[in-house]
């Protein structure tokens, strides 16, 4: 895939752990808008005005936010939340999981199950205590 510069992007993270995603972002030469509903993660500070204060489960506020911003690309940060957001939000099929594949992934249960059908080892689930 070619290298598309100067994009408006929306990462829906604002958390500590997706400021790598953040920082390449901007290195690329976009510019990044960050959606999260605390103003005390990193990349709400880091953003600044750039920063929307939304819980970004909610898709219809996520997309009229998009229609509003002109935003050209959703990128999920570190959270299944924000991955599971961006499939239902369809923006960019080609470049994400089916929601089905996700729905696996995303479920620890469901995982270990298709490692389990596939033969693959899998982290064992610990009883508690």
């Amino acid at each position: 895939m070619a290298r598309v510069a100067g994009m408006k992007v929306l990462l829906l993270d604002t958390a500590f752990a997706a400021a790598p995603v953040y920082d390449g972002l901007i290195h690329a030469g976009h510019e990044v808008w960050v959606m999260g509903n605390r103003a005390q993660d990193l990349l709400a500070a880091k953003a600044g005005g750039n920063w929307i204060e939304q819980d970004y489960s909610q898709v219809a506020a996520v997309i009229a936010h998009i229609r509003r911003l002109g935003i050209e690309r959703v990128v999920p940060g570190c959270t299944d939340l924000s991955m599971d957001t961006c499939l239902q939000l369809g923006v960019t099929p080609d470049l994400m999981d089916s929601p089905e594949t996700n729905a696996v992934l995303a479920n620890k249960q469901a995982f270990r199950g298709l490692c389990r059908r596939l033969d693959l080892p899998a982290p064992q689930m610990q009883p508690p205590g």
